[in-house]
């Protein structure tokens, strides 16, 4: 599990009120299917270990081990933003459903705060389809869902 990719560091970032408004258009939905011929090993704990200790989201909004589907809300800073221009930071909502065989992730209300060298952080700004930042954004999604991939995909030591 990779903690690194998930460093809130959101102090700064918390010092912006949140209006509550997700007003965007722009949605991203990833999928990663177990190894072949294997299947992924206790999905539900081992997600919700991910979830709370690699993730650490700002909140939880489900938990439901009967349907296999978790939701939260997630701040953290772009890791592949160039340290040159400042700090990004990527707020979302993620809704995350899981199977032996396949997880499928989909992250919504997407905005983004900039932070200058000075420490001073923008106001939210929505992520609208076809922005120049969607590309990179999925980028970043798209590593959060190898992460939950190749965790639930280790082999469990007993």
């Amino acid at each position: 599990m990779s903690e690194d990719l998930y460093e809130n560091d959101t102090e700064a970032a918390d010092e912006v009120a949140d209006d509550g408004q997700f007003d965007n258009d722009f949605e991203v939905e990833l999928s990663r299917r177990a190894p072949k011929g294997d299947v992924f090993q206790q999905i539900f704990p081992r997600t919700r270990h991910w979830l709370h200790e690699g993730v650490r989201p700002e909140e939880i909004l489900r938990e439901d081990k009967d349907d296999l589907v978790f939701s939260f809300i997630k701040r953290m800073k772009d890791p592949d933003y160039p340290a040159s221009e400042g700090v990004r930071y990527i707020r979302f909502r993620s809704t995350l459903a899981i199977s032996d065989l396949e997880i499928e992730m989909t992250f919504t209300h997407i905005e983004l705060y900039y932070q200058d060298a000075d420490g001073n952080l923008s106001p939210a700004i929505p992520v609208r389809d076809g922005a120049d930042e969607c590309r990179d954004i999925q980028k970043v999604f798209e590593k959060v869902v190898d992460n939950l991939a190749s965790y639930l995909g280790k082999v469990i030591n007993r």
